[in-house]
């Protein structure tokens, strides 16, 4: 009988690929200058403007603001989103967190640092601290380039001693300012929607009415707990104001 013989087929190789050309020097630049751009993280938009108004925009995180300003970390939690919409005032050694509503701030001697300074809310803030700070450094210097009898004699003394407050209370005076207007116009806006749901109730009591009727009470508690915060704030505010000016006057 012949033999049966069986030969093994060659097994056919894969072709193979050249291999991926080097990455060009653009886009290895363009990589880097891609990832050097990117916040760190836990940083923050903060506005750092002094006495004069001079104003510079930063991105830091809270580590740079606690050493820059020298407050302890859990002072930071009354800027957070938790405690946003709880108004409220610290006073430190060097320093006053404020929070009043949209503005958050770090109060120096020197400097206010301001928390989303480009938030639609904040900007009338920063445009009356651009106004008004150029101003009172100006006339706290004519106050200190006049004689000592022509500053007892002046009938404007009382005023020139309100502008020669330290830059901390300045700050707090034009948040104060802008955070009440603000509100008063919120209270102008709720019973302007106020008076005519009432008359739509006592024409025709209904549940959409009712409903509109029950959402603006509401919102008018909520609001009244607000002033009433403002309110007892700015009551410290002027009896620290008054301390100050009794301590300037024995001086």
């Amino acid at each position: 009988m012949a033999k049966l013989t069986f030969r093994r087929k060659k097994k056919s190789l894969p072709p193979t690929l050249p291999p991926p050309p080097p990455p060009s020097i653009e886009a290895s630049s363009s990589t880097s200058k891609a990832s050097a751009k990117k916040k760190p993280v836990g940083s923050r938009l903060w506005m750092r403007m002094d006495r004069l108004a001079q104003s510079e925009l930063i991105d830091c995180d809270k580590t740079v603001i606690i050493k820059r300003v020298s407050i302890p970390a859990m002072d930071l939690r009354i800027l957070g989103p938790i405690f946003s919409h709880f108004s409220s005032i610290l006073d430190r050694e060097k320093a006053m967190i404020v929070s009043l509503e949209f503005i958050r701030a770090i109060i120096t001697a020197e400097e206010v640092l301001l928390l989303d300074p480009l938030q639609q809310g904040v900007l009338p803030f920063v445009d009356q601290l651009r106004q008004k700070l150029p101003q009172k450094v100006s006339q706290d210097k004519e106050m200190q380039s006049a004689t000592v009898g022509e500053w007892l004699t002046a009938p404007e003394t009382a005023d020139g001693l309100q502008e020669e407050l330290p830059f901390e209370f300045q700050v707090l005076e034009i948040a104060l300012e802008v955070v009440c207007t603000y509100l008063d116009s919120s209270v102008t806006e709720l019973e302007r929607d106020a008076y005519p749901a009432l008359d739509e109730l006592a024409i025709s009591v209904s549940t959409k009415n009712l409903e509109r009727v029950r959402s603006l009470k509401s919102n008018l508690t909520r609001l009244l707990a607000r002033v009433q915060k403002v309110k007892k704030l700015h009551t410290k505010y002027i009896c620290t104001h008054t301390k100050v000016l009794i301590f300037w006057l024995d001086i």
